[in-house]
């Protein structure tokens, strides 16, 4: 997704009110996201203000212990 913006918000789950910096000419659609011990996928839309935003959609697994 481009977007002139450097930088995308998380809405929702555990990442909420943090940001995401953009690494390359555009955002991923669906990030999947490792926090703890869980890989919780977030996926981009439009803003209110045209910004990037990155809604929580659930959680996909539980990392294994070894």
């Amino acid at each position: 997704m481009t977007s002139p913006f450097k930088t995308a918000e998380f809405v929702g789950g555990p990442l909420d009110g943090t940001t995401y910096e953009r690494r390359s000419g555009k955002f991923p659609r669906r990030l999947p996201v490792q926090v703890n011990r869980y890989v919780e996928l977030y996926v981009a839309g439009i803003g209110r203000h045209g910004n990037v935003v990155y809604r929580h959609k659930g959680r996909l697994a539980v990392e294994a212990v070894k």
